[in-house]
C-alpha cells in the first residue's frame, strides 16, 4: 500500500491508545509506532504479547487472518483497554 499515516496520526487531536501485537504481520509495528512517538498526540502505545495483528490469543499463528465470534482477547489487551477508559471517563 502507498499510504503515509503521518499527516492523519498529526491529526488526532484527542487522547489515543494503539495497539500492536508483538508478532503483528500487516502493519509494519515498529516504524508505525515510531510516527506515533513523532507526532505531537497524546497517544499511549501498547504492545501485546502473543498476538499476531488481532488482539486474541493464539493470533501470532500463520493463516490468523479473521477475528470469530469463539475468539478470547488477549488479558494484556482488555485490561489496558478496560484501565486506559476508565482513567479518562470517570
Amino acid at each position: 500500500m502507498d499510504f503515509d499515516p503521518r499527516p492523519s496520526v498529526g491529526r488526532v487531536g484527542v487522547p489515543a491508545i494503539v495497539f500492536w501485537g508483538e508478532h503483528e504481520d500487516t502493519v509494519p509495528r515498529e516504524a508505525s509506532q515510531q510516527i506515533w512517538r513523532d507526532a505531537d498526540t497524546e497517544a499511549q502505545i501498547v504492545d501485546i504479547p502473543g498476538c499476531g495483528h488481532w488482539p486474541l490469543l493464539g493470533s501470532e499463528r500463520p493463516g490468523s487472518q479473521e477475528w470469530g465470534a469463539d475468539d478470547e482477547p488477549s488479558p494484556v489487551y482488555s485490561r489496558t483497554l478496560s484501565t486506559w477508559v476508565t482513567q479518562r471517563f470517570r
